[in-house]
């Protein structure tokens, strides 16, 4: 799949990746700001709760980095022609699992609603429904191989 066929696609999904960073950065400074004021708002609420750190790091922090990544490999994509690394599937998938996780963990089992994470939740979904819409032809070829047996 080439560059050119693509490149509005890849445009949308770069400024979906810069707005995950700016949001990402909005949760993590709330965090901050957390630390000396009292927990008021479902949004405060679920920053504050331990469920919002991974290794005693806010989650938000890995939200940056995860959208960093992505927008840096785009940049990359873009200034050098190459197609995005095949690993860069596999970041985004892990990014699908875990924002389903997390938005599970925030609707069915908190019974919150935090405008910013679900703001991230479908930034995060619509990076994922780019990334198959560009590569849709070749999940399908693959898929078609697996049925065949012609990769087993």
């Amino acid at each position: 799949m080439t560059i050119e066929n693509n490149f509005l696609i890849h445009v949308f999904m770069g400024l979906l990746s810069f707005w995950g960073i700016q949001g990402a950065i909005a949760l993590a400074v709330r965090h901050q700001a957390l630390k000396d004021q009292p927990v008021v708002s479902a949004c405060d609420r679920v920053l504050a709760s331990p469920r919002a750190f991974i290794l005693k790091i806010p989650v938000a922090y890995f939200a940056a980095l995860f959208y960093a990544i992505i927008l840096g490999q785009l940049l990359h994509m873009l200034t050098t022609g190459r197609p995005l690394p095949p690993w860069l599937a596999l970041w985004i998938l892990a990014g699908f699992l875990v924002t389903t996780g997390y938005a599970w963990l925030l609707f069915v089992r908190l019974k919150m609603t935090c405008v910013r994470c679900t703001r991230l939740y479908l930034i995060n979904y619509a990076i994922v429904a780019c990334h198959v819409a560009i590569y849709w032809t070749t999940y399908l070829e693959f898929a078609e191989k697996i049925i065949r047996g012609e990769l087993l």
